[in-house]
């Protein structure tokens, strides 16, 4: 007995839409690994300092005020003004700076 043509095609239809939706899902999935790995390496290495170049001193931001170095913030290791800074400006304990 024949398999009439409109049953087949409801059935390459549907099978379609199924591989459209788990591929949509699969998408979905690593756009919101992508977002979580790019939010976890800036958490990790921080922000750099903008580079200020002598021509993009109206679109870059300007440099930020620095805070007063205070003589508690020495390094008490190696005695360095100011102390060991991240990229972001805290200040890192001297045993993680000196790890290496």
């Amino acid at each position: 007995m024949p398999v009439p043509g409109a049953v087949v095609g409801v059935v390459i239809a549907l099978c379609a839409v199924l591989l459209l939706k788990w591929l949509a899902i699969v998408a979905l999935v690593g756009w919101g690994a992508a977002l979580l790995v790019r939010w976890a390496w800036r958490r990790h290495r921080g922000e750099a300092a903008p580079v200020l170049d002598a021509g993009l001193d109206v679109l870059l931001p300007a440099p930020r005020a620095e805070a007063p170095v205070l003589p508690d913030e020495d390094c008490t290791w190696c005695g360095l003004v100011g102390g060991h800074r991240d990229l972001r400006g805290r200040l890192v304990r001297p045993r993680h700076a000196h790890a290496a």
